[in-house]
């Protein structure tokens, strides 16, 4: 994915996966258990993949992301 760095890249792989196998999007908690990182750095890059045009949120919604 361009433009992106390796660690993103990874984290919308992720999301995207776990989204097709449960019909719904991860929690920053389940995120960060699947990345191997901390609640903070996980939700520090959703925030920057949001702000990239990478992921938006659903307002309102749990398990709000979505994968642009």
């Amino acid at each position: 994915m361009s433009g992106l760095t390796a660690k993103q890249a990874e984290m919308l792989r992720v999301i995207k996966q776990f989204s097709e196998e449960n019909g719904y999007t991860p929690s920053i908690r389940e995120l960060a258990e699947l990345t191997g990182r901390t609640t903070t750095p996980t939700h520090t890059m959703i925030e920057n993949l949001i702000k990239r045009g990478r992921l938006t949120r659903i307002p309102g919604s749990a398990r709000s992301l979505e994968v642009v």
